[in-house]
């Protein structure tokens, strides 16, 4: 044991000695057991002198056991006073006609003062061991002795000390007595060894007196930790009692926490914890919310800071800090009440107005970012800071009251446990008065008719609303008015050859403002019956539709020869802007879209003709080239799929498992979970602003686990719907392998593409048609993402049940992407 802060006094030697009954061992009896009790067979002991009486007796010895060895002890319990010893005939008598009337118990030792054996209180063959003497009566009394057989022995572990007291008691007639006491003197760093007398089996508890001139003296009971504990009881049978170790634990030097300043709703407020002497291992906190002199735990506050929340709000905070160290008894120490905990600040941003300061627009309030959120907020419009009546909205719509004055809004923000606050925005300009109205139906009117050199075109104005009092019409050739076009028709001229013609119609009415409308353009005037291409073919494309790849157009021969061949690239339909050439370099762009080429012909006296070809597949993806460099530790370039999990490391869907050195190990032989497949899934195909919901479909995944967003992005998309249980739930079983039945049914869910009819002949020899998940286990082998496992027969087996390896969930999603 290590010493304590004073200096040790080393004794030569420590000596010890047994007692029947110590003073110091007298007092520390009374503080740990409580005072003895009065049997209730004892009469009352009177002030007034009362003539003696006489106690009498036998005592029944063992065969071959001198009863002239031992003496008796008669006991007063009422005055705790005991009579001088009693002398034992040879054969087992006694007499003793002074005793004074009380209750009294009997013990016996031995007259030769050995101190292997300890007094022992006699046990009446019949009745308590205390009795009851009367004045001038005899009582007479048989006891029955048995000789002690056991000791007990251990050691106790104290550090430093001036004088240990080591006391036994037994538990007799629900009481704890007294037995015998032995003193070690001494500074002693080894534990103490002990050994007392002999007992009688029964139940006995050992008391520990620790006596110190500079520490506090202190008494601990063995089977607690504390000083003035509940001691446990010993139980002590025919032979000796070994190993009754005890270590009395040291005590910490510890300040109790200090606050400063005024706790505040939404605001951090920590405590000062002071040093501890020794430093403890384990710091542990927990938070009182007071009310009055009683104080609630608050959930979670287990930290040496809180944050304050609205339920604080007018209640004083307590903070407890308990410290745990090995050989160290655990202490607790309690702050002052802090100051009531007042209401938090709200972050409080000063409003903006958009829209215009007109009669009859709409304005619109921005509150802001109010915090901490939410915030309950209310709007008040002012005019010149006044508050308008009811308008209380976001927006509002100014009207003539407005004319000439200045807008603004004020946003009132509320919140639980925090102060109100108030912002107010900057003031619009004046209100300017309002527009001239507008038609509130201006349609654009259209052409009807042949764009050609002598057609007549016809113009549609559509309806307006309210009714113009006059459509004025005006003709445009492309774009510039044509002189006397005003009418609702147009006869194409030759001037209008090559030309777009297009049409104003123009509404006036009064109070209104003038509102003007053109239509979209007709094509260019095509000449009067132009002649036509005799063959136009349809164009070919040569090449692999893959991004990177160059495609090549076949025009084919048109009949008569073309002035001119224009090419146009289509991507999905839709022309890609700047791809006119004969050939395309298919792009990331154009991934999973279809491409196709329309070829223009074009020819002086011809009408233009344009064919498009047929669309290619659809664009794969450019050939993943692996890194030369393995970014996992356990796997290297020549490994069986070694470039499917480079690809899984380089798109982001696979970081590994980090290893203690600091690598990343990829675990290809470990099977995927059921967890993991959905994070796989989720990172390759889910929208990146997927929510998931606050509530989980699955009784086995709580909102916060390891992967709950990809569990319930596989729900939500109809991936998976977990494994109905017999009570109606649905359990995902995230830690369970992924058989290869499921990962056929999970890649079949997840391609939202048409999909062939399953085969009438399976593809696998150890899959039949109609069997659960044929459908999808099929489509793994049409699609080519998987050919199963070869055997010897040279056919194919898919093994459904058994598990997915993590790089044969590589190689599947590989394929699936189109690699």
């Amino acid at each position: 044991m290590q010493g304590n802060t004073r200096s040790l006094r080393r004794a030569k030697g420590i000596r010890h000695r047994i007692v029947g009954v110590l003073a110091a061992a007298a007092v520390v009896a009374t503080a740990a057991f409580g005072a003895l009790s009065s049997p209730t067979a004892a009469s009352a002991v009177t002030t007034e002198a009362a003539a003696p009486g006489t106690i009498a007796g036998h005592i029944n010895f063992p065969a071959g056991v001198d009863p002239t060895r031992y003496q008796l002890q008669i006991d007063s319990q009422d005055e705790k006073l005991g009579l001088s010893s009693s002398p034992i005939t040879a054969n087992g008598d006694f007499s003793r006609d002074d005793v004074p009337p009380g209750n009294y118990r009997v013990t016996m030792k031995e007259r030769n003062g050995n101190t292997d054996v300890s007094v022992q209180t006699l046990r009446p063959t019949a009745g308590p061991t205390t009795f009851a003497v009367a004045a001038g009566q005899t009582t007479n009394v048989t006891f029955a002795y048995a000789p002690p057989t056991s000791r007990i022995s251990g050691t106790i572990d104290v550090q430093g000390y001036d004088r240990l007291v080591i006391t036994v008691y037994e538990l007799l007639e629900g009481e704890w007595r007294h037995k015998n006491s032995q003193i070690y003197d001494g500074s002693g760093e080894a534990p103490v060894s002990y050994t007392t007398p002999k007992y009688t089996p029964g139940t006995y508890s050992l008391n520990i007196y620790v006596e110190d001139d500079v520490l506090p003296d202190e008494v601990y009971n063995y089977g607690s930790e504390e000083p003035w504990g509940d001691p446990a009881p010993i139980s002590v049978g025919a032979s000796d009692l070994t190993g009754i170790n005890y270590l009395i634990k040291r005590s910490f030097t510890a300040p109790n926490p200090t606050f400063s300043g005024t706790p505040r709703v939404g605001t951090a407020f920590t405590a000062n914890i002071g040093t501890w002497q020794p430093a403890a291992d384990t710091l542990s906190y927990e938070w009182y919310r007071m009310e009055g002199e009683m104080g609630e735990p608050v959930p979670g506050a287990t930290g040496p800071s809180y944050v304050p929340t609205s339920a604080d709000v007018g209640k004083q905070l307590q903070l407890i800090v308990s410290g745990s160290k090995t050989d160290y008894r655990k202490a607790y120490r309690y702050s002052t009440p802090s100051a009531a905990v007042t209401a938090g600040a709200l972050t409080a941003p000063t409003p903006t107005i958009t829209g215009t300061a007109k009669v009859g627009q709409t304005l619109t309030a921005v509150p802001g970012a109010w915090g901490p959120a939410p915030v309950t907020l209310a709007t008040q419009w002012l005019r010149d800071g006044t508050a308008i009546t009811g308008a209380t909205g976001t927006t509002y719509q100014s009207t003539t009251a407005d004319t000439g004055k200045k807008l603004s809004v004020k946003v009132t923000g509320t919140k639980t446990g925090y102060t109100t606050a108030s912002k107010t925005s900057a003031a619009t300009a004046a209100v300017a008065e309002a527009d001239p109205l507008n038609f509130t139906a201006t349609p654009t009117p259209t052409i009807t008719g042949t764009a050609k050199v002598g057609e007549t075109l016809t113009v549609k104005p559509g309806t307006w609303t309210p009714a113009p009092d006059k459509l004025a019409t005006q003709w445009l050739r492309d774009g510039s008015a044509i002189t006397g076009a005003t009418g609702t028709t147009y006869q194409a001229t030759t001037a209008d050859t090559g030309k777009k013609l297009s049409v104003k119609v123009t509404g006036t009415k009064t109070g209104y403002t003038t509102a003007s409308q053109t239509s979209a353009a007709t094509a260019a005037v095509a000449e009067a019956d132009p002649l036509n291409f005799t063959a136009t073919p349809t164009p070919t494309i040569t090449g692999t539709a893959k991004v990177g790849e160059t495609l090549t157009v076949k025009p084919g021969t048109w009949t008569p020869a073309p002035d001119k061949l224009a090419t146009q690239w289509l991507r999905d339909g839709s022309a890609i802007t700047g791809a006119t050439g004969t050939t395309y370099q298919a792009t990331t762009a154009d991934t999973g879209k279809k491409l196709s080429v329309k070829v223009t012909g074009t020819k002086t006296g011809y009408t233009t003709a344009s064919k498009t070809s047929a669309a290619t597949a659809a664009v794969a993806k450019a050939d993943y080239v692996p890194p030369k460099t393995s970014p996992f530790s356990d796997m290297k370039p020549n490994d069986k799929f070694f470039k499917e999990i480079a690809w899984m490391f380089d798109t982001g869907v696979s970081t590994g498992v980090s290893q203690p050195d600091g690598t990343r190990a990829y675990q290809p032989k470990v099977n995927v979970t059921r967890e993991a497949m959905a994070a796989f899934l989720f990172r390759i195909h889910a929208e990146a602003d997927y929510r998931a919901p606050a509530k989980s479909q699955f009784t086995d995944v709580k909102p916060g686990d390891k992967f709950y967003k990809e569990i319930s992005w596989m729900y939500d998309q109809g991936i998976s719907t977990g494994v109905k249980q017999p009570n109606g739930t649905r359990t995902y079983q995230p830690k369970d392998g992924v058989t290869r039945e499921a990962m056929a049914a999970f890649m079949y869910r997840l391609d939202t593409g048409s999909k062939p009819s399953a085969p009438s002949a399976s593809p696998f020899q150890d899959i039949t048609v109609g069997q659960k998940f044929y459908k999808e286990i099929a489509w793994m082998s049409t699609s080519g993402l998987s050919t199963g496992i070869m055997q010897p027969s040279g056919k194919p087996i898919y093994a459904p049940k058994s598990n997915v390896t993590r790089e044969a969930m590589a190689a599947f999603l590989f394929r699936a992407d189109g690699r």
